[in-house]
């Protein structure tokens, strides 16, 4: 393995005296000059933040014009309150901060415009059915428009500067191999801030077949790259172990500052999902129980506020029970609640409680997988799938601690031994509870093939390695957007 060889070069070092080094590699400063795809995420969340304070002070302004009043400090903290719709402005605009969106105006501009009538619609909403002049009128268009006009001109002044060639972010690979051109195609589609200069190659391991990019070859063929080409990033994509000579110039490039990292590592990054087709067998054991292991302290936390969710859950539960019961025994008659076992924490199997939404008998011949037009499901169950309120019984599963209200998502037991069979590291997401929503379920499409499960699983071991309460809290507030959007499955 090439850890095995980076071992063996990094005891090596000791005697390469410094006039072996590289002189001409890139300076440190110049790939710190360039940004990460996580320092992108970052930043582009900043900008986002501090353009829609602007426009809930613009709006203030707007607002204190209309009226003939100043805006003084005064005027201003007694209506810091409208500061909140900061806070569904962000979450409906989490669509924009994919690249493949940030570095589109005009998809940037498509999420935006979902924003602006979500809002105004829930405002409006709330206009007609609470007390006549309680909210006033204008100012929330006046957010709107401003949150809107300032984002998109934030995001052109982004996209101007980072399309630069200046400001791209430099990679090259080291492999040539199926890897390396796997990843080399997802930096190519997702990450249009980068740019994919060459491939390196062993002496004994050049491809036979054109890579579409430039491809240089051992040691020395690296030390020219690095040279003529100001690379920021090596990913590391070998077909098998580095000879000692490759490896020694790797080392030495990342002294000189270059950033040399993973393909999984790189993958994540760029699809925030696990690559299960290019792992070690022993990464269970080691990366993601090592992950596992820091997260321990966070579990009294997120049992408690599971609790705290599964009682307001269920709350609205009983508030909804009496409509939608009545709803769903007219559409197609009983039972109105629907009970489905499936596998949890540890294998153990628990039944899911849903509002019913296939008809009857739905069945016969045992369980299938769901398409994207379930002609199982009744009329009011397709409208129920994609509002999620067909979910919401599940608050109880949550409130017994069968399920989390953030997880992946339970599956049947009869997909979960074929899908276990069939799929590397499948069984690895019963080491959590499954949740009422995940990680896969905003980033995916509802499952309904081998493929598709293999998609989510990847999604579910992101999760299950960086687990957080900030990350949960982000999963539930896409969750919402979910909904609001009507976007559900």
């Amino acid at each position: 393995m090439w850890l095995d060889a980076r071992r063996q070069s990094e005891s090596d070092s000791q005697w390469v005296r410094p006039q072996q080094q590289p002189t001409s590699a890139p300076p440190s400063w110049l790939s710190q000059s360039r940004l990460r795809l996580s320092e992108h995420r970052m930043f582009l969340g900043v900008g986002d933040l501090v353009t829609s304070g602007c426009a809930v002070v613009g709006a203030l302004w707007l607002w204190s014009v209309v009226a003939g009043d100043q805006l003084t400090p005064e005027y201003a903290v007694d209506r810091a309150g409208w500061l909140i719709l900061v806070v569904p402005w962000l979450v409906l605009l989490q669509g924009a901060s994919h690249p493949t969106v940030a570095f589109s105006i005009r998809s940037t501009a498509g999420v935006g415009l979902r924003a602006v009538a979500v809002i105004v619609g829930l405002y409006l909403a709330m206009y007609v059915f609470l007390p006549p002049d309680l909210l006033p009128r204008l100012v929330l268009l006046y957010f709107v428009g401003l949150a809107f006009g300032l984002t998109l001109a934030w995001r052109s002044l982004y996209i101007r500067v980072f399309t630069r060639d200046r400001h791209r972010y430099r990679i090259a690979i080291l492999g040539t191999g199926p890897a390396a051109r796997f990843i080399a195609d997802a930096i190519a589609k997702m990450a249009p801030q980068t740019v994919v200069v060459a491939f390196v190659a062993d002496r004994d391991l050049r491809s036979d077949e054109p890579l579409g990019l430039p491809e240089v070859s051992g040691a020395r063929g690296l030390r020219g790259l690095l040279a003529e080409q100001h690379i920021a990033e090596l990913v590391l994509a070998p077909t098998g172990e580095i000879s000692p000579e490759l490896l020694r110039a790797v080392v030495q490039a990342q002294e000189a500052g270059v950033e040399v990292v993973r393909l999984e590592t790189v993958y994540e990054q760029l699809l925030r999902r696990i690559p299960i087709n290019y792992l070690q067998p022993d990464w269970v054991l080691t990366s993601l129980v090592d992950a596992m292991r820091y997260q321990d302290a966070s579990r009294v936390a997120k049992r408690m506020l599971d609790i705290l969710g599964g009682c307001v859950g269920c709350v609205i539960f009983l508030c909804l029970l009496p409509f939608l019961g009545l709803a769903i025994w007219l559409d197609s008659g009983g039972p109105v609640l629907f009970r489905q076992e499936r596998v949890g924490l540890g294998d153990r199997p628990f039944r899911l409680l849903k509002f019913r939404t296939m008809a009857r008998d739905a069945e016969p011949d045992g369980p299938r997988w769901a398409d994207d037009r379930d002609h199982r499901a009744t009329r009011l169950g397709l409208i129920l799938r994609r509002s999620r309120l067909d979910e919401v019984p599940q608050f109880v599963n949550v409130l017994l601690g069968e399920m989390s209200l953030v997880g992946p998502r339970p599956e049947r037991p009869e997909f979960v031994e074929e899908l276990e069979e069939l799929i590397p590291f499948y069984r690895t997401r019963l080491l959590v509870r499954p949740g009422l929503t995940g990680w896969a379920q905003v980033n995916y499409r509802y499952g309904n093939s081998v493929a598709d499960s293999a998609t989510k699983l990847e999604y579910d071991l992101y999760y299950i390695k960086h687990r957080t309460l900030l990350f949960d809290l982000g999963i539930a507030m896409r969750t919402v957007k979910t909904v609001l959007m009507f976007a559900g499955r």
